[in-house]
């Protein structure tokens, strides 16, 4: 072999590794949503979804990876760089444009808001936690006319998560990218050790404590990011510090970012002298950032399909108030025991397996079923009862819907008097309703209609 020859096959080697290397890009930064990875680490986006702005559909191909040729690709809250969180994506590709959205909901149904967009080299384009990024080569967005504040809508039948809901208390920094860079307060002032946190996600929240709060919890579970504030108004306070350390310090208002995500977000946005604007901080709890009851000295977290539920058959704790359409709440095949609350105080511990009626003005039943059944034992009448993220109102007023049809009621457990008034009875009244034979009376039990008398009284109530 020439001198010539060698180098022909050296120069082919080199060409070579340079295309594995090229086509290797996309490196993995954790599984995509099918969970699915390649033998070589790439993730190609693969699913059905596609972004609609100025007439023209993306589809994005790669995703949390550098740029692709001339493949559109996206970026969401899991891309990493170097196997850490990374809040920006970097535009460092000639030839293409970031484009950020922001998910916003009509009321209607649910679109994205372009907040930032840009061709410029160097561009930090911040990775909105519920939104996505897209980078795209720029010759395919020319002529669009997409601007910031721009609306567009998704195509295909995935969704991108809502992975924190921002209708309770939150916080954005007062800069160009607030709207992307607003996120949830989990917990205001806990009230319960950080070992009750039990859920998934539970070491990734972001808490907040009031300057005049004295519980015993400013010592965190381990090192977290401490954004140290000032109060400036009622309703925005400055940044004075950011530190990491496992406690805050007593008459200290500060934001507590717990996980390495946040961690990450908390020292990549915010800076020491930025104003911090803080929202509807009366909607957020000190014992949990799920529905939950807190029932003697315990926190149950109640799922979304238990309140009012049709049927209770898995174990757990489902709660029932007036807008059910029975009187009474289900029967469990798993067992049951049912606690009536009233006024936020326990009036009631039924005996096992006896369903409870469901208050008629403003109380709740919690029926703890299956294996939750004997925690309702160590439950006392008496005992304080709050429910947390809950909307226990019900119907207003004493109302009961029968059949489809919604009755009004004057009076609660008192005598029929005068004509023209309707009354409920319940056991607490006794056995029988003493009426007079001037009216119509309707025994329900169970929830079932089981006599309808008309013109004779004193109906018997059912026990049930």
């Amino acid at each position: 072999m020439n001198r010539q020859t060698a180098l022909l096959r050296a120069f082919s080697v080199l060409l070579l590794l340079i295309a594995v290397v090229t086509a290797a890009g996309c490196v993995h930064q954790g599984q995509n949503e099918s969970g699915s990875v390649s033998d070589d680490g790439v993730i190609p986006f693969s699913e059905d979804f596609s972004i609609v702005i100025g007439g023209e559909s993306f589809h994005p191909k790669f995703k949390n990876c550098p740029a692709q040729e001339h493949a559109v690709v996206i970026y969401d809250c899991e891309y990493k760089v170097e196997g850490s969180p990374a809040v920006y994506v970097v535009l460092d590709e000639p030839g293409r444009t970031v484009i950020g959205f922001n998910p916003e909901y009509d009321g209607k149904e649910l679109a994205y808001n372009v907040f930032a967009l840009s061709d410029e080299a160097g561009f930090r384009c911040p990775v909105p936690y519920n939104g996505f990024v897209l980078t795209v080569p720029s010759d395919k967005i020319e002529g669009l006319r997409i601007r910031k504040g721009q609306l567009a809508k998704t195509e295909g039948s995935y969704q991108f998560p809502m992975r924190e809901s921002l209708q309770g208390g939150s916080f954005y920094p007062s800069n160009d990218y607030s709207s992307a860079l607003e996120r949830r307060i989990d917990l205001m002032n806990p009230r319960l050790s950080f070992q009750n946190e039990t859920e998934p996600d539970s070491t990734n929240r972001i808490y907040y404590y009031t300057s005049d709060y004295e519980g015993a919890f400013r010592k965190l579970p381990e090192e977290c990011v401490v954004v140290s504030l000032e109060r400036v108004t009622n309703k925005s306070s400055r940044i004075t510090a950011i530190t990491r350390g496992d406690h805050t310090e007593n008459g200290e208002e500060a934001l507590v970012f717990r996980g390495l995500y946040n961690m990450t977000y908390a020292e990549a946005t915010l800076k020491a002298g930025d104003k911090l604007f803080l929202n509807k901080l009366d909607r957020v709890s000190s014992l949990s950032d799920v529905p939950a009851v807190y029932l003697s000295e315990t926190l149950y977290k109640i799922q979304s399909d238990a309140v009012n539920a049709p049927e209770t058959g898995k174990d757990g704790v489902y709660v029932f108030n007036n807008s059910f359409a029975s009187l009474s709440v289900p029967k469990s095949a798993s067992g049951q025991r049912d606690i009536v609350v009233i006024d936020d105080i326990v009036v009631s511990v039924g005996e096992k397996d006896r369903q409870a009626m469901i208050p008629v003005n403003g109380g709740i039943v919690l029926s703890f079923t299956g294996d939750m059944a004997s925690q309702a034992e160590k439950v006392k009448v008496g005992d304080p009862a709050e429910t947390v993220q809950l909307d226990t109102s019900g119907i207003s007023g004493n109302r009961v819907r029968i059949g489809g049809k919604l009755f009004t009621f004057e009076k609660t457990d008192e005598i029929r008097a005068p004509e023209g008034v309707s009354v409920l009875y319940t056991p607490l009244y006794g056995e029988t309703t003493g009426s007079n034979a001037y009216g119509m009376e309707i025994a329900v039990s169970s929830g079932i209609v089981t006599d309808v008398v008309a013109g004779k009284g004193n109906l018997a109530i059912p026990r049930d």
